[in-house]
């Protein structure tokens, strides 16, 4: 069991809090505007918006305003103006990598060279790929490097893309849409289910939209004004990363994670998909493991700790603590979760699923003994850890760690 975090160059010293009014006012204005009845899905969607590089998916049927959001984004946060900071593409089955991405140089074709350049989407800072589920295989696999190493390769030219925060939505009720590959959704760090606006956030919008000159019912983000220069905000993506992760919230972290992979029977991150695991009759059969048909990787322990740094220094906080991770934990799982029919049925989303099943049923109540298996763990009472290891997985591991750890850890 590894519980790491990659760790930034930039992540040195103490967070400065310097914009973080500018910050707060920027999100004020966003749910002044945008109506999210939801405080735990503001919370984490904005905090996500301060992670260097986060791809986040919105998902949602019509008319939920995902684009819109997207757009007051640009505005309080981006500068506002499509171009250099902001860019989008609106993606369909015909969409090509080089539509998308590049445009050929007619003057240099015509003198029989080949010469292409990058559109702005590869350089844009906020980049948005709208209605993602309608692109085809070979978009997506176009777009695995941009997301992976910031760069894309056209024959024996390089393009290189500088930090970012990419948003992409999708509508799950599309007739037109395919499926997104499950390697593209695990690269996405965080998801969020967005909506539709009931009558009291409809109230709200229809009185925003109400000014002194007239109903304004055009784009929202007119009513905006920018909260931060782009600079600002980069700062504020270095800022966000200083953000301690004390090793006792790594073990936390850890546990939150193992909890979905570990199994009494076999290693599920290398057994084969038709091997029986027996969950039927598991003495752990009510553990999340058992409602699993595949298990998540590293990347949702990254993408935790990233966000959760966020949530702190939102909150003005210079280390993360065990809230923090709980509160991003709903956001890293569901776009990489893989149920089980029988317990897709019985749920209306994966969303609901991990927010109200896997944390507030299954993992919630697990916490104080955690927290207890923690103290004995720094204290080195292996006794103490057996004995609550006894029905506990995730425990057991932390046992075995506590055996194995020099002393003095």
């Amino acid at each position: 069991m590894s519980y790491t975090v990659k760790m930034t160059s930039d992540n040195s010293g103490q967070p400065t809090f310097y914009h973080r009014s500018e910050v707060l006012d920027a999100k004020e204005q966003l749910f002044e505007l945008f109506q999210l009845s939801d405080p735990e899905i503001r919370r984490g969607l904005f905090s996500s918006l301060l992670v260097r590089n986060a791809l986040v998916l919105l998902s949602g049927t019509y008319g939920t305003g995902k684009t819109q959001f997207v757009r007051l984004v640009a505005k309080l946060l981006f500068g506002g103006n499509e171009g250099e900071k902001f860019a989008y593409e609106t993606c369909h089955q015909d969409l090509t990598v080089l539509d998308a991405l590049y445009h050929l140089d007619l003057a240099e074709l015509q003198q029989g060279k080949e010469v292409v350049h990058p559109k702005d989407i590869l350089t844009a800072r906020l980049k948005f790929f709208n209605e993602i589920q309608r692109a085809g295989s070979a978009f997506f696999n176009a777009l695995l490097p941009l997301f992976a190493e910031q760069q894309v390769t056209y024959r024996d030219a390089v393009f290189e893309s500088p930090d970012f925060v990419c948003l992409l939505d999708r509508n799950p009720e599309d007739a037109t849409s395919g499926e997104i590959p499950g390697a593209f959704l695990d690269r996405i760090n965080y998801s969020f289910d967005i909506p539709a606006t009931h009558l009291e956030g409809m109230i709200r919008l229809q009185e925003t939209r109400q000014q002194a000159d007239g109903h304004h019912w055009n784009g929202l983000e007119e009513l905006a004004d920018p909260a931060l220069t782009f600079e600002q905000l980069e700062e504020t993506w270095a800022d966000v990363e200083r953000v301690e992760i004390p090793r006792r919230m790594l073990l936390f972290g850890g546990m939150l994670t193992d909890a979905l992979r570990l199994c009494i029977a076999a290693d599920r991150s290398t057994a084969r998909p038709d091997y029986d695991l027996g969950c039927e009759t598991c003495r752990f059969q009510g553990e999340i493991c058992s409602h699993l048909l595949s298990v998540p990787g590293q990347r949702i322990t990254d993408s935790m700790f990233r966000l959760a740094q966020a949530l702190a220094w939102l909150d003005g906080e210079k280390q993360i603590q065990t809230g923090h991770l709980i509160a991003a934990f709903p956001w890293c799982l569901s776009h990489r979760l893989n149920l089980r029919p029988e317990h897709r049925r019985d749920t209306p989303g994966d969303q609901h699923w991990v927010r109200n099943v896997a944390l507030d049923q299954m993992l919630r109540p697990k916490l104080p003994k955690w927290n207890e298996a923690l103290d004995a763990y720094q204290e080195g009472d292996t006794g103490t850890l057996e004995e609550l290891g006894e029905n506990d997985l995730v425990i057991r591991e932390l046992r075995v760690m506590a055996t194995e750890k020099p002393s003095g850890q």
